[in-house]
């Protein structure tokens, strides 16, 4: 695409149609942030439905963490969509709401939630996540991986399911550009320039050192991502056609998978632990592949989440980590408030007390539906004032015993926080005192 605007309105349309033959009976649902990435894209997508009539939503997640100002961002998209009578979902995060890698967990949350925006907003019908990763984000992305020993295949190669990029082939110059062109309103993040995040101190190297003392252009950059992304193209085939030979009925044939070499191994891994909704961090993935080739019996990996992957000496599959002993009722998930029964249990959930008996007030920023009703797992972690602590340990620690560890209830939220435990009570460091905003919980025998 170039820059000048009189071009790229209708490259826009053009890269749209050709992606989606029958763009007007496709469903849309943009991320869109209020910065100049996204409110540009909102604005081409805008601009488009005076030419096709789009089915198309906004959604926006407020993490939470600018202590105010992101608050002004959710404002100005609200405000937008609201001048183009679109359709504007907000998800407004807390303090603490996210876990582990700030980063990953951020965008983790935020493709959750566009998607669940779609399912409720389009139902059984097909929709496309569309997100605005520039030119400038692929290259900080690769040199990203390239620091944190990543698998570039994995990001370049295994792209994010369901989700359509249309800006990555332009650069933010060219993104500022345009909205300064056609007065497009956007906010600028004022973290952005601050080095507490890699991918701000890698920003800072590209801008700083490697365009002016190496003339790193858009040019090189554009060829840069084009290349690296028609290699891994050719490699993600191949690897592909491997990983289906490799894989039947869920299950990885180990045999096999240790005859290749171990790039191979590592990349299978690694979709192997995607594919079952596994974080794949490096690590996991270098304990994935010594367990492949170590010798002995059986083999257990804590894939994390109460699930763990059994290695056979024929097979590799998972399956959950159950407690010994465990024959627990398959989990329940419910979307809203209601009664309800989970094996031996009866569960209430409401908006008010019913009675004053064994009932527990749930902050509603933790009532993030759907919920899960199940029993507690090998592996379970409760996230408490202090800190992360197992759940195995919680409960040794308040002498539970043993027979009655396994039979416990635990409340997991769409994050996959757990929420409430069974005889606790909410477990969450921001739970805090019931009041007209929140709910209401009991779990009671038959």
């Amino acid at each position: 695409m170039s820059g000048s605007d009189p071009e790229l309105l209708p490259t826009f349309i053009k890269k749209l149609c050709a992606a989606y033959p029958d763009v007007e009976n496709r469903r849309f649902v943009l991320g869109v942030s209020g910065g100049v990435d996204s409110m540009v894209l909102l604005d081409l997508f805008r601009r488009t439905q005076e030419v096709h009539p789009l089915r198309l939503v906004v959604a926006h997640v407020d993490h939470g963490t600018r202590q105010g100002s992101s608050a002004v961002d959710r404002q100005l998209v609200a405000s937008v969509c609201l001048d183009y009578t679109l359709s504007f979902y907000a998800c407004c995060l807390k303090p603490g709401q996210l876990t582990g890698n700030f980063q990953s967990s951020a965008r983790n949350c935020r493709y959750r939630f566009f998607h669940q925006v779609g399912r409720d907003c389009f139902g059984d019908e097909p929709f496309v996540v569309v997100t605005a990763m520039s030119l400038d984000d692929q290259v900080e992305k690769v040199f990203m991986d390239i620091l944190q020993g990543r698998s570039l295949l994995s990001s370049l190669g295994h792209p994010l399911p369901g989700a359509w990029r249309p800006l990555a082939d332009l650069s933010k110059a060219q993104l500022y550009h345009y909205a300064r062109q056609q007065a497009v309103q956007w906010r600028e993040d004022s973290t952005n320039s601050q080095p507490d995040y890699l991918r701000n101190r890698v920003r800072l190297l590209l801008q700083q050192q490697l365009e002016p003392d190496f003339g790193f252009t858009t040019s090189q950059q554009r060829t840069l991502v084009h290349d690296l992304e028609a290699g891994f193209g050719w490699l993600n085939r191949q690897m592909n056609a491997t990983y289906i030979r490799l894989v039947q009925s869920g299950e990885l044939d180990g045999v096999a998978l240790r005859a290749e070499d171990a790039f191979v191994q590592s990349q299978v891994a690694h979709r192997f632990l995607v594919e079952n909704r596994l974080e794949p961090d490096g690590r996991k993935v270098e304990q994935f592949c010594y367990l492949l080739n170590s010798k002995g019996g059986t083999r257990y990996l804590d894939g994390g989440r109460g699930v763990e992957v059994v290695f056979a000496y024929d097979r590799i599959y998972c399956r959950p980590q159950r407690v010994e002993g465990n024959d627990a009722p398959d989990p329940l998930c419910i979307d809203g408030c209601g009664d309800y029964h989970f094996g031996d249990k009866s569960l209430r959930l409401h908006r008010s007390k019913k009675t004053e008996r064994k009932w527990f007030p749930l902050g509603a920023n933790l009532v993030i539906f759907p919920l899960t009703i199940r029993n507690r797992l090998a592996g379970d972690t409760l996230r408490l004032p202090c800190g992360s602590v197992k759940l195995k340990k919680f409960l040794i620690d308040r002498k539970v015993p043993r027979t009655e560890r396994h039979r416990l209830v635990v409340v997991e939220n769409a994050h996959g926080e757990i929420i409430f435990l069974e005889g606790f009570g909410p477990v969450s460091p921001v739970a805090g005192a019931a009041d007209d905003g929140e709910y209401w919980i009991e779990i009671t025998p038959h």
